[in-house]
């Protein structure tokens, strides 16, 4: 869910970035009449599906697509027939009243539909909060002039030493206050060479959320969390599983690898842009016909690429990126049983979260099904023979698939500025007057 959550945040800015403005036509009192009828219909469907699907029991997958559908739908019909993007587009800190926008549909429909409790504002905020300051950071800089080379650089380095800590204190959390349970788990990270700030317990958000994670990337910023039905429903020993799953996604630096992988996303949106435009460099002589063109069919054209982006931002996510997430998730559970030389307390751990919350058998596009994860752990340790080389030898396919990756798209961008390299530059002033 959490994973989720994220990736539609970054969809939605997308969407407030790529759409365009159109005019239905409309006076003014018949667009505020129609905005407010499309408000009633969404939470009319909203209140139906809570009767629909009761307490504990999570829209079948089908519905779950409908319902964030219709939210990117009204979303996108917000900013651009409603035209709300432009009266902040051109504003500084202009992002921040079209994203509460998206929030006003995505909260109360997790909060409705999937019995979360207002406590998860504080954790999804809390998930924001590195990205949302990043951005305040970027726009007063720009407000006050105040520019130097590789800045946004600078504020990232920034961002990542002091957002765990700011995280921290909006996160609804509290210290682990068992004594013997601490030490046992700080014992064994000790013995793998990491260590943390402290150890957090999330408290209840909603019946499904059993999870474990941590934030930060530097050892004096870092922190392990729980959440507290986890650490109710799960011993010693598998407590240690999760532990050591978590410990594996630092020590093979996943963090970083998807932190390449989320930037390689522009490079891969620029290609895709220049892969939109292609046909029209072989089309038009000139940028100037293109223009002409252009003009002609304005609305329909802005409709088609906004589509367009979009559909391409959704396949990286959903498909590569989301490839990318189950691999090192898989890779976390290896190289967890590799450490404990068991998989057994990870196995036993994986199924009393699925029996707890009912998902023991759902699939997941992020992180595998439970149930997927357990049968290749038991199949993978029941080999006889298994070596450290052997994790090693995977660990390091998957780094050269997301090498391959980054060069392919490198690669691309080279033959599209080849193939077109004065037709794209003036067509992206063209864009940006």
């Amino acid at each position: 869910m959490i994973y989720e959550d994220l990736i539609f945040f970054w969809l939605a800015f997308l969407i407030v970035e790529l759409v365009p403005t159109f005019d239905l036509g409309l006076n003014v009192w018949s667009l505020v009449l129609l905005f407010l009828f499309k408000e009633v219909l969404f939470f009319l469907v909203l209140i139906l599906f809570k009767k629909t699907f009761p307490l504990n029991r999570r829209p079948p997958r089908a519905i779950h697509l409908l319902i964030f559908l219709m939210i990117f739908s009204f979303f996108a019909a917000d900013l651009s027939i409603f035209k709300i993007k432009s009266l902040f587009e051109d504003r500084y800190f202009g992002l921040i009243p079209p994203l509460l926008l998206f929030f006003h549909y995505y909260l109360p429909t997790r909060i409705l539909l999937y019995n979360l409790n207002l406590k998860y504002l504080r954790l999804f905020f809390a998930l924001l909060s590195p990205l949302l300051l990043l951005y305040l950071l970027e726009e007063t800089a720009d407000y006050l002039s105040f520019d130097y080379p590789l800045r946004t650089v600078s504020f990232i380095l920034l961002i990542l030493v002091v957002a765990p800590a700011l995280m921290v204190k909006i996160l609804p959390v509290y210290e682990l206050s068992s004594p013997y349970l601490r030490n046992l788990l700080e014992s064994f990270a000790r013995a793998l060479k990491i260590k943390f700030r402290n150890i957090l317990v999330l408290k209840p958000i909603g019946p499904r959320l059993y999870t474990a994670g941590v934030l930060g990337f530097f050892p004096p910023f870092r922190y392990l969390f729980f959440s507290e039905p986890l650490l109710k429903v799960l011993d010693e020993d598998e407590l240690l599983g999760v532990t050591a799953h978590e410990v594996a996604h630092l020590r093979n630096h996943h963090g970083q690898w998807l932190f390449l992988l989320l930037f390689s996303f522009l490079l891969y949106l620029l290609n895709s842009l220049f892969l939109f435009f292609l046909p029209f460099v072989f089309m038009f002589d000139d940028v100037d016909a293109f223009s002409e063109f252009f003009e002609k069919n304005k609305e329909i054209l802005e409709i088609i690429l906004f589509l367009y982006l979009i559909i391409f931002a959704f396949l990286f996510f959903r498909y590569i990126f989301a490839y990318f997430l189950r691999s090192f998730e898989r890779e976390a559970d290896m190289f967890a049983c590799y450490y404990l030389g068991s998989e057994v307390p990870l196995v036993k751990a994986l199924y009393k979260v699925g029996e707890a919350t009912g998902q023991l058998f759902e699939k997941s596009w992020h992180h595998y099904g439970l149930y997927e994860r357990i049968y290749f752990l038991r199949k993978l340790f029941s080999q006889e023979g298994l070596s450290k080389e052997f994790f090693v030898k995977r660990k390091r396919r998957l780094r050269w698939l997301i090498l391959i990756w980054l060069l392919l798209n490198l690669f691309l961008g080279l033959i599209f500025q080849y193939l077109g390299a004065p037709f794209f530059e003036r067509l992206l002033k063209f864009f940006l007057n």
